[in-house]
């Protein structure tokens, strides 16, 4: 258990600065630093381009690093740097003049902290195939890492506005979201020590064909991979959990009437649920198939997707009952996606010619990153056809909110099942 939970303290680390940045950035440049909506979006469309793109050249020079002293050493020289980074991304728009500057000076900071969280995050997530070797050992670690994550998505929701509280005792705005930024950055710093210091990965990588030469090389080698069905799956298991995620505060506002601040008892209790339930679908998904697990979990995110538009306005027991079982359904992708990357490395590196464990870990990344993207996308559109109507019960919303994602788990459902004739 110590083993897997050391493996498992990064996921605090790098989602306690990642999910500060997803949940706060956006409101620190507009309602802090008064730079316009449109470029603040800029801001943040430049920085997570940037990051997608970098997913599989880091990818690569993890794998050649792998060959040449390993990968924890790149990660640890990047991980101080990443922490500089993410400082500065709060505290550089503040010196700024003009919105010009501002603007200039927070996508600079973003880009830098895309490059060096990239260059810790992906060299991690590949040395998995070689740390769990076995289909249990691997749905355990995944478990915990959820877990572990899904807790610091949760920390930095609550804590990073009340950091920014205490620190106006000691500065004033906007140097306080800077001094907060610090107080996270030296915390998460903290938490990656135990897997610096105990964690060996000179023999963790998969004996194999030797990692590809050049960037060009190792791409051709993963399109030979013919994974397509993975990579497919993993993009649709992700796709759906981002789209109810992003889509559920503006269904609790429009359809059932809750405004923003009176949300976070039903969101609570949709991430509460979703923690507990991770052991749960761990033990189930070492009992059964990996396609039973993830239909039994696509089902139960689909009969929550398919009442969403029959429920009434207001606080009530119902809504109540549709997180829990929003919960319990998003934690069983989640395991289900995330088991998918160990396996298909595996699958690789028994080519003549393997692309790279770290290669082919990106390749998972950038998939996922895509569908983060297109998620906030597909509900946009969803959402600007339905025209809102005041103090919720719009069933008209409740359908634009559900039916991309329910629409998702039916199409991922029809895949797993064709795969089994």
């Amino acid at each position: 258990m110590l083993r897997r939970l050391v493996f498992a303290m990064p996921e605090l680390s790098q989602n306690l600065m990642f999910a500060s940045v997803n949940g706060w950035f956006l409101y620190y440049l507009v309602t802090v630093l008064g730079l316009s909506p449109a470029l603040a979006g800029a801001v943040f469309l430049i920085g997570r381009v940037l990051d997608a793109v970098l997913d599989v050249p880091v990818g690569f020079l993890s794998d050649r690093m792998a060959r040449r002293g390993g990968r924890v050493r790149l990660i640890g020289v990047s991980l101080p740097l990443a922490a500089c980074a993410f400082v500065v991304m709060w505290l550089a728009p503040a010196m700024g003049t003009s919105h010009t500057v501002v603007f200039l000076a927070a996508t600079a900071g973003f880009s830098l902290f895309a490059l060096f969280y990239t260059l810790v995050a992906v060299p991690r997530i590949a040395l998995l195939p070689g740390y769990a070797r076995t289909r249990p050992e691997r749905i355990r670690q995944v478990a915990i890492d959820m877990v572990v994550a899904w807790f610091a998505v949760g920390m930095a929701s609550a804590a990073f506005p009340a950091l920014v509280g205490q620190a106006a005792r000691h500065t004033e705005a906007p140097l306080t979201w800077g001094l907060a930024a610090a107080v996270v950055a030296v915390i998460g710093l903290a938490f990656y020590l135990p897997f610096l210091l105990r964690v060996d990965d000179r023999m963790l990588h998969p004996q194999g064909a030797e990692a590809p030469l050049t960037l060009r090389q190792g791409l051709a080698r993963l399109r030979r991979l013919r994974q397509r069905l993975p990579f497919g799956r993993f993009f649709l298991l992700v796709l759906a959990p981002f789209l109810l995620q992003s889509v559920l505060p503006f269904y609790l506002s429009l359809h059932i009437g809750l405004p923003a601040e009176r949300q976070f008892p039903v969101l609570g209790a949709v991430f509460a649920t979703a923690l507990l339930a991770f052991p749960v679908w761990s033990r189930i998904a070492q009992r059964v198939s990996a396609r039973s697990q993830t239909l039994a979990a696509l089902g139960i995110t689909a009969c929550a997707l398919v009442v969403m538009p029959f429920l009434p306005a207001g606080l009530s027991a119902p809504i109540f009952a549709l997180a829990v079982i929003c919960g319990a359904g998003l934690s069983g992708l989640a395991l289900a996606a995330w088991v998918l990357i160990p396996q298909t490395v595996d699958r690789a590196q028994q080519m003549a010619e393997a692309p790279g464990e770290g290669l082919t870990s990106a390749a998972f990344t950038f998939i996922n990153k895509l569908a983060a993207g297109g998620a906030a996308m597909i509900n946009g559109i969803a959402l600007s056809l339905v025209p809102p109507r005041a103090g919720g019960g719009d069933s008209l919303i409740g359908w634009a909110a559900s039916l991309p994602a329910l629409a998702c788990c039916l199409i991922a459902a029809a895949l797993l099942l064709r795969g089994a004739r």
